[in-house]
């Protein structure tokens, strides 16, 4: 098997079959006398995702908002209001397709590696195996977000309708509200002249209670939407930085962008933990050249660390590819035996070795 650098875009006619996870989707591309045995993969380089998770509260005042402290005693908004609450932020190290190192495999006839398997932007995954190392978990999802809110329409007395008055109608509610509260009890300290035949008859004897309740208080209190939903920022590095401002918050407001003013900054640091040595051109000229097989990554390692005011609110070590190396499989690795023959699982974001295993399945 030899491997050449493309110097110009390569056409191929392949033959694939999807593979698909939760998140990533992958292709096995077969090399064989049709695209002359050769298949054409990228190396991933690093890219930092920040991703900011909010939580937007939309508080919208009741009809009776104006009586809740002296009916409920309690004060509440007269005004709607949309508030903000920052959450969480993570970084993560997601690839990206490197076009500058495109590498084209000729996989020789009688070759004991047949197939490559590649995302669908062309990184590569795996050498004779279908696997795809595991993405970073979701965040929340908009329409799973947690979610209050109190939009029933309470089943009042008709002299609520009639009142000529909106002190008159706080009247009437409150003491709706609180003939509701009576019932629930009742039935719960059994006060009452016919219970609920069985468990499944008083659970929905008690939630229709509960929701006349929740509505009818929320005449007074008003109505509260909370939904969280995640914002992104992207990041290339290239050295490392400190005190970043990555993007700004406030809590009337929201996440935004770095050079608004009205928010307050959260700040990105990012440093070096490990990294290759630094190469003139002639010795990188040397090293790329050196090269024989499947090339791939070994990524550097930086610190990353978060921070608004004091406050740490993310510090982790993270994959740089920039930062660090680009190796090769020897070619002798795929020159053995059938019996003998290794699958290897690439890191799609990273595109360094995850996993060498033998035709037992046993890591080597």
């Amino acid at each position: 098997m030899t491997l050449k650098r493309l110097l110009t875009a390569v056409c191929l006619i392949i033959c694939c079959r999807n593979i698909t996870d939760a998140q990533a989707q992958v292709s096995r591309y077969h090399a064989n006398e049709s695209n002359g045995f050769g298949v054409v993969y990228m190396l991933p380089q690093s890219r930092l995702r920040v991703e900011a998770l909010v939580e937007r509260t939309d508080y919208t005042p009741g009809k009776l908002s104006a009586y809740a402290l002296k009916y409920l005693n309690q004060n509440v908004g007269l005004e709607a209001m949309v508030s903000y609450r920052l959450l969480k932020v993570r970084v993560l190290s997601e690839g990206v397709p490197d076009r500058e190192h495109q590498y084209l495999v000729e996989f020789k006839p009688g070759t004991v590696a047949p197939y490559l398997s590649l995302t669908a932007n062309g990184v590569i995954v795996g050498i004779n195996t279908d696997a795809v190392a595991p993405d970073a978990a979701a965040w929340a999802d908009p329409t799973q977000a947690e979610t209050h809110s109190t939009r029933v329409i309470p089943t009042l007395p008709q002299e609520y309708n009639l009142a000529g008055s909106l002190h008159k109608k706080a009247e009437l509610a409150a003491q709706h509200l609180f003939y509701v509260r009576e019932s629930s009890m009742n039935i719960v300290t059994g006060d009452v002249d016919a219970m609920p035949k069985d468990g499944q008859a008083m659970k929905i004897v008690m939630d229709r209670l509960a929701q006349e309740e929740a509505a009818t208080r929320a005449l007074f209190v008003g109505d509260t939407v909370r939904r969280q939903f995640v914002q992104s920022f992207l990041i290339t590095p290239t050295e490392p930085f400190a005190d970043k401002v990555i993007f700004r918050f406030s809590e009337q407001l929201g996440v935004l962008e770095a050079d608004d003013l009205a928010g307050e900054p959260v700040r990105m640091t990012l440093r070096e933990v490990e990294r290759a040595p630094q190469m003139d051109d002639k010795q990188a000229e040397k090293h790329e050249k050196s090269l024989k097989g499947i090339v791939y990554n070994r990524p550097g390692v930086g610190e990353v660390q978060v921070i608004r005011a004091q406050e740490i609110l993310y510090q982790s070590q993270l994959h740089i590819t920039q930062w660090g190396i680009r190796q090769s499989l020897a070619p002798k690795m795929f020159k053995d035996k059938q019996d003998q023959t290794p699958s290897i699982l690439f890191d799609p974001d990273t595109g360094g070795i995850l996993k060498v295993q033998g035709p037992d399945g046993k890591t080597l």
